[in-house]
């Protein structure tokens, strides 16, 4: 659904204007200070996992005929997601646009030649071992709980052993582990046990039927 733009209120053109538009109300504000680019990269997470909220229940077939009034929310989440994206963008000094090309030029051509796109691994798990991302952050499984504060980190580590006991002691106590869907990439937020909140937490193992695999199937494929 588009609006038409009144005098009183214009509309960007691009994503210059939008830019510019952004700074300025940012300036007026002195929000300067607090929009560092850990806070910044911080909050694109955030907003995109309330995207991801709106659609947590869907089938895939629901997610693409959402109501109105959804529509709007997600809108809303989207446009919140750029914004933080430009933010980032002007404090580092990087063009988010000229960015995108290059890593779909990289895509493009790791198609092309059936060249995987060039990445630093740092964790380093046997070619058996099937670990899904999906199945816990979309269950209130934080990054941090595998991947440690890499918001802290000036070089990204291997933060816990990732060892088959240590999988197995989260899968046979989940609730220990999980954090309401708004904060599972907040990385400074605790857990809901260590909120003292462990009932809710038994709560949505319950409700979200989480059942972590024990087995040596569900995990070695």
């Amino acid at each position: 659904m588009t609006t038409t733009p009144t005098a009183a209120s214009p509309l960007p053109d691009n994503l210059d204007d939008l830019r510019e538009r952004l700074r300025r109300f940012c300036a007026e504000r002195d929000w300067a200070p607090y929009h560092t680019p850990k806070n910044l990269a911080m909050s694109v997470a955030i907003e995109a996992a309330e995207i991801m909220e709106h659609f947590q229940w869907c089938t895939a077939d629901e997610s693409y005929s959402l109501p109105r009034e959804k529509r709007v929310e997600v809108a809303n989440e989207i446009g919140d997601v750029l914004l933080y994206l430009l933010g980032l963008g002007r404090t580092l000094d990087i063009d988010i646009i000229a960015a995108a090309r290059d890593k779909l030029a990289l895509i493009r051509e790791s198609a092309t030649t059936g060249k995987p796109v060039p990445w630093v691994q740092v964790h380093k798990v046997p070619d058996y071992v099937y670990f899904n991302h999906s199945a816990h952050v979309n269950r209130g499984v934080s990054c941090v709980e595998c991947h440690g504060k890499v918001n802290e980190m000036e070089v990204v580590r291997q933060d816990q052993p990732q060892s088959m006991s240590w999988c197995l002691d989260c899968h046979r106590a989940p609730a220990q582990r999980l954090r309401r869907p708004g904060d599972v990439f907040n990385l400074d937020s605790p857990t809901l046990a260590a909120q003292g909140k462990l009932d809710e937490a038994i709560a949505l193992v319950h409700n979200w039927k989480v059942k972590p695999p024990q087995s040596c199937s569900g995990c070695h494929r």
